[in-house]
């Protein structure tokens, strides 16, 4: 069953990174859209998949968690293919939201499929494989898109809707029911399957994971302006922009092949620095090898957090529907968060000489950095109850 959740999350993640980060390529090099405009396409899509994450659990006790997948899967390939025949502004930002509600909606019930049913140690194996499947897919699908604008435009949305329709093969293929254990690990009666601390542990990653998407979705609104000054063509741009998925595999497979992080605090410690440093290199490197090493930091602390985040979530929360939302409604927060974050300092940039020599990009990681890293940190200082 595993197998097939795999290949789907691969499928899956490949056309809907085409779609969600080659977006603002397009809409920067071919539809003559504005960094504000790309933030706020960031932004609504954000909203969009934060409130598909929480429906999703209700979705998992009136329906089946295969008929819940298969119409999920439905409604992103058919708002994909009306993007083709509308794509103004207005009108992405509509679509681009149905498609994000229905994409956060559809993450957990993948999740909990991957990891569903199984002890400590083969749960985070699993849950690794899960992560270096849809997170392989991610560099593949940036340095894709380029190519794919360069050549057919809006076609793109087309190349979408077609893949998410091929993501359905695996899926008809699922259990009808999603697996799951009477009680989690941390229940159990085997000293072996507890991790002092799980949920302090939880909460501290949840905030250096949300962070990480805070700069994720900056990164993906304003990358392609900043390498489009650079001189960079839209092909050599997506080619740039997909090393910060690439170091996001190799620290996946590690973790998959590890024990030795479960419950450490100095993991957790150094995120959410790690990601601030990797964002400000990106955005105030003058070369391309210079960006790439940012998106290296970047994607590798990134990873961390999230492999920890999402592995701390499915131990306490017994690998449900509901862990997963909860999971995805945090990388949903960061994705709102991250584009409000960026108008407001834009505007203030824009009305203040002092902020404008600062430059919103680092307004903006001052804000989120300050807060998020003191979050993480004082999660980590709390005492076991």
């Amino acid at each position: 069953m595993r197998v097939k959740v795999y290949i789907f999350a691969f499928i899956l993640s490949f056309f809907v990174t085409v779609m969600v980060r080659g977006l603002f390529f397009l809409t920067s090099y071919r539809l003559g859209m504005s960094d504000g405009q790309n933030l706020v396409l960031a932004l609504v899509s954000g909203m969009a998949y934060v409130l598909g994450a929480q429906l999703s659990h209700h979705s998992s006790k009136r329906f089946s968690s295969r008929a819940s997948t298969l119409f999920l899967v439905g409604m992103q390939m058919l708002s994909s293919l009306l993007c083709y025949f509308h794509h103004s502004f207005l009108a992405l930002c509509f679509l681009f939201s149905i498609f994000a509600l229905a994409n956060g909606m559809t993450w957990p019930f993948a999740e909990s499929y991957a990891s569903a049913g199984l002890d400590r140690k083969k749960a985070s194996s699993s849950i690794g494989i899960y992560n270096i499947c849809w997170s392989g897919a991610v560099p593949l699908a940036v340095w894709a898109s380029g190519w794919i604008i360069s050549a057919s435009g809006p076609g793109i949305f087309i190349f979408v809707s077609a893949g998410v329709l091929l993501s359905l093969l695996p899926a008809f293929l699922f259990p009808r029911d999603i697996p799951l254990s009477d009680h989690s690990p941390s229940e159990q009666d085997d000293p072996g399957e507890r991790i002092p601390g799980a949920v302090r542990l939880l909460f501290s990653s949840r905030w250096s994971m949300f962070f990480s998407y805070c700069l994720i979705q900056l990164l993906s609104s304003l990358l392609p302006r900043h390498l489009k000054e650079l001189g960079i063509s839209v092909d050599s741009a997506s080619f740039i922009a997909g090393f910060l998925d690439v170091s996001r595999i190799s620290v996946f497979a590690f973790m998959s092949r590890t024990h030795c992080w479960h419950g450490s605090r100095a993991l957790l410690a150094s995120c959410s620095p790690a990601l601030a440093a990797g964002f400000a290199i990106c955005m105030l490197a003058g070369s391309v090898k210079m960006i790439i090493v940012g998106e290296i930091v970047l994607g590798a602390s990134a990873a961390a957090a999230y492999y920890a985040a999402l592995f701390y979530a499915m131990f306490i929360g017994n690998a449900r529907v509901g862990a997963g939302g909860s999971h995805e409604s945090v990388i949903g927060a960061g994705f709102v968060a991250g584009p409000v974050a960026g108008l407001a300092a834009e505007k203030l940039a824009a009305s203040s000489a002092a902020a404008s020599s600062v430059g919103s990009p680092m307004l903006s990681l001052a804000v989120l950095g300050t807060a998020s890293i003191a979050a993480s940190t004082l999660c980590l200082l709390k005492k076991d109850e």
